[in-house]
């Protein structure tokens, strides 16, 4: 949704497309995102539909599953807010009503908590926890108090 960005890159071997932003375009993407990826689709076949996070894109990609029920859908989450915070609660109304936990075919999460929070939202299809990594080797510090055990 930044306009100052491409509106269409390669990235590796994959194409990325982004949907012009303005004012409204975070809270218009779901719809707009379904319907210029229901167009696609009869173009070039979508293969698989990866939503990361629940609200926006996750809302845009159950709507697309909705009509393509036979493309696989993949939800990954790695929210990092007070997920039972009123606020929270509050953007989740969008995904509840798209159906964005009960459609997917796959989710995964990057942590227990987030594993058991995405059942409480009524996810019942297989979740796969993939915790976030760090190569420890670029971050050593022989100076560090955590280094010579003095924690």
């Amino acid at each position: 949704m930044d306009n100052s960005q491409a509106a269409e890159e390669i990235v590796g071997s994959l194409r990325a497309f982004r949907l012009p932003g303005g004012f409204f375009g975070k809270y218009l993407f779901p719809w707009r995102a379904a319907h210029w990826a229901l167009n696609r689709q009869h173009e070039a076949p979508y293969q698989l539909v990866w939503a990361m996070m629940a609200n926006q894109a996750g809302a845009a990609a159950a709507e697309f599953k909705k009509t393509f029920p036979a493309v696989p859908f993949l939800l990954t989450l790695q929210e990092g807010d007070d997920l039972d915070s009123l606020i929270y609660r509050l953007k989740l109304f969008l995904p509840k009503i798209f159906g964005v936990f009960k459609l997917p075919d796959q989710i995964q999460v990057i942590s227990r908590y987030l594993e058991q929070w995405v059942k409480r939202m009524g996810a019942t299809v297989p979740i796969t926890v993939i915790p976030n990594g760090v190569a420890v080797e670029k971050f050593s510090n022989p100076n560090s108090q955590f280094s010579k055990g003095r924690l």
